[in-house]
């Protein structure tokens, strides 16, 4: 669970748990430097789908409920994409982004995610 305030405002999150059979890969693959890129550079990204349980809650500075509801569980569907270079020494995996599945999209939020997915 988690919280985090920020501009008087005040998450509240939990993560409840994972579905069967989640997290689940769905692609890997190797990326290269095309012949005209003189960086020479290469990664991998791994894609991994995770559909979990989540409830989520904002309050204002006086505690007033702003967003969510700490008492709806969220089903929540998403890729996320880890990605890996190999041209430097010191590279580590890092998350890339975060890909909400059309699961989870809502109709008013559909137009914001369309490049996406």
């Amino acid at each position: 669970s988690g919280r985090s305030s920020g501009g008087g405002l005040k998450v509240d999150w939990q993560l409840l748990g994972f579905d069967e059979g989640s997290p689940e890969r769905v692609q890997l693959r190797m990326i290269q430097a095309t012949a005209g890129d003189k960086t020479g550079a290469m990664f991998a990204q791994i894609h991994v789908r995770f559909r979990s349980r989540q409830t989520r809650a904002v309050y204002d500075r006086n505690g007033k409920l702003v967003g969510g509801n700490p008492k709806k569980v969220m089903n929540v569907d998403e890729v996320w994409v880890f990605e890996h270079g190999f041209t430097l020494p010191s590279s580590r995996w890092r998350l890339a982004a975060k890909i909400p599945t059309l699961n989870t999209i809502t109709p008013d939020s559909r137009k914001a995610v369309s490049g996406l997915i």
